[in-house]
């Protein structure tokens, strides 16, 4: 009798394009199936605290009967471990790192047990026309365009509709030959985003490299104004993804997301577990230790509760 292979899903797209509000949507679906997600990015995957049940250093039990590994730069070890598993996964799906190469990522899926079924490109379409226009993004957006089995344009509950196909026709002379699906908030379409049919062999996975690209981690060490949170990320140079949580001088914990110059603050749903943003920029126009002496400089008088920070 021949094994079943386990269908392989890689979720790609560039820092902010909505990767991980499309993966918690898949979670929170009525799907029926037992999924392992691989989440291969800079920071964690942002899963709602309803879907979390019992932690460990490299991996999440999910209360639907998911599992979510974190993983770096040990993707392959992350593939194998779920290939071999027994009972196996009904389905796989990778949140790939947002400048990674997706075809590199989807290139695990020819291991034993395992079948690629396709390739998912998330696009905003508020920021990829810049994006593409940068000499040092734009490369790493029409790799991913190329790659796609199904592009997904996120965030068009935001956009109007005559913007939307505009982009796609910018995106489409950049390379995008897939079909699109479009994708809001409160409208995702899952059924969407399987069933896709493979791209076809993929060369074995190279190294992937986030040349262009370097993250800095800061931890605040006290209770954050919002109104300077807000104008320190817009201003700070060659930062192109920030994201993390951070507790207010009124005393709530709050989301922090920025993608280009666009900035949101949202009070959090649930306590978070530490209080720390990501920021990734690129190389030669960002600067770790200049991010790090910025936000701090976000901080108002009063110190955090011991505990709420970390030096890990």
């Amino acid at each position: 009798m021949t094994q079943r292979r386990v269908p392989v899903t890689v979720l790609g797209g560039y820092l902010g394009a909505g990767k991980t509000t499309l993966l918690n949507a898949i979670l929170q679906s009525p799907h029926g199936e037992r999924i392992a997600v691989i989440v291969n990015d800079f920071g964690a995957i942002n899963v709602d605290a309803e879907l979390i049940g019992e932690r460990a250093a490299s991996r999440i039990d999910l209360t639907n009967g998911c599992a979510c590994c974190q993983v770096g730069d040990s993707l392959g070890d992350a593939f194998f471990e779920l290939a071999e598993e027994n009972p196996p996964f009904d389905r796989i799906i990778v949140e790939a790192s947002g400048v990674a190469d997706p075809a590199q990522v989807a290139s695990w899926a020819s291991l034993p047990g395992l079948t690629l079924d396709g390739v998912v490109i998330a696009i905003d379409p508020v920021s990829v026309t810049d994006h593409l226009h940068d000499a040092l993004i734009g490369p790493t957006i029409r790799r991913q365009l190329e790659s796609a089995d199904l592009a997904v344009f996120t965030r068009c509950d935001v956009v109007d509709e005559g913007e939307i196909e505009a982009v796609e026709s910018r995106v489409r002379a950049a390379g995008l030959v897939a079909p699109s699906v479009r994708s809001g908030r409160d409208a995702v379409p899952i059924v969407a985003l399987f069933d896709l049919g493979g791209s076809g062999p993929i060369e074995p996975a190279a190294p992937i490299s986030h040349a262009d690209h370097v993250s800095a981690v800061w931890q605040p060490t006290g209770l954050v104004v919002i109104e300077r949170l807000h104008e320190t990320l817009r201003a700070l140079p060659g930062l192109v993804r920030a994201k993390g949580f951070v507790r207010t001088v009124d005393g709530h914990d709050v989301v922090v997301q920025l993608v280009g110059r666009r900035v949101t603050t949202t009070v959090a749903d649930h306590s978070a577990e530490q209080m720390a943003v990501v920021g990734v920029g690129l190389r030669s126009r960002f600067d770790p230790d200049e991010f790090i002496v910025q936000m701090s400089a976000t901080i108002g008088d009063l110190a955090l509760e011991p505990g709420t920070t970390s030096d890990d």
